[in-house]
């Protein structure tokens, strides 16, 4: 948004590209050349950010010492040149070795390849020990893309609902989750999506991949949230390209409407706000 003469200047709408796909399970190699297609249909369909699923390149696996890479391993290479290639920014999911250990991180490029954010997982999902081959992240993580200011999380961290209002007490607009949710809980996968949305007046993005991998199954259900909890768009079970528009004005408008964040209680819950603006 730009102010002249007083006046709101709102940015064009942005086109998203939500991937959900299959994977070869721990094979990034064969799981690129299947998922090149799909992000090429989606720079044909307009769109301005793809977002490929958690670990996208092979599945939630937990052997690191086979599928995870340097910071600047083949996958993530490709993830640049397919950004810079099809002139669209690109997220993905890659295990990476890192000084802190192997991360499951989010990293997003933007159009011209160069890499604008990376996120490190904060809660790795205890449930299925992800937590003894993972370290945990301990920053958030922020970027500004066409206007609008988008923050990153990845799967588990879906049920940690204070993540995501720290994000949006630092600036965000639109919060961006990655995944391999199993079928199992698709239903808190969906409500969840719509809770981040709702009690935070952002659009939620959530993508996740579909198949099965490791003796489970998984349902895609990539969806977009608006800031008043509507579906904007919302894929099945199958392989898919969906494709939605996000603007500005939806998150700036509702949020002078329905001024709810103003009302958090930033006195009582201290430690969760003292991020603001960082």
């Amino acid at each position: 948004m730009e102010r002249k003469g007083g006046v709101r200047i709102y940015c064009s709408p942005m086109k998203i590209a939500l991937i959900q796909h299959d994977i070869v399970w721990e094979d990034p190699e064969a799981t690129r050349e299947h998922v090149q297609p799909l992000l090429e249909r989606a720079a044909a369909g307009g769109a301005d950010l793809a977002v490929l699923p958690e670990m996208f390149g092979v599945g939630f696996s937990m052997q690191t010492g086979r599928i995870a890479e340097a910071e600047d391993g083949p996958t993530i290479r490709w993830l640049s040149r397919m950004a810079s290639t099809l002139r669209l920014a690109v997220i993905g999911g890659v295990p990476v070795r890192t000084d802190r250990g192997i991360e499951n991180q989010a990293i997003v490029f933007d159009s011209s390849g160069l890499c604008l954010a990376r996120y490190a997982k904060i809660h790795p999902f205890k449930y299925a020990g992800e937590h003894e081959h993972f370290s945990a992240g301990s920053a958030f993580s922020l970027f500004s893309l066409h206007g609008l200011r988008f923050g990153l999380a990845v799967c588990y961290d879906l049920r940690f609902p204070e993540l995501y209002r720290r994000l949006v007490r630092s600036g965000a607009e639109v919060l961006v989750t990655i995944a391999n949710w199993p079928a199992a809980r698709v239903d808190h996968w969906s409500h969840l999506l719509k809770a981040r949305a709702v009690e935070n007046l952002a659009y939620a993005v959530g993508v996740n991949r579909t198949g099965s991998g490791n003796g489970l199954a998984y349902p895609g259900r990539a969806a977009v949230i608006d800031p008043s909890g509507k579906v904007l768009a919302e894929g099945g079970e199958e392989e898919d390209v969906i494709l939605a528009e996000i603007t500005q004005e939806r998150v700036r408008d509702l949020r002078e409407q329905f001024p709810f964040l103003d009302d958090s209680r930033t006195d009582i819950f201290p430690d969760l706000f003292s991020g603001e603006g960082s």
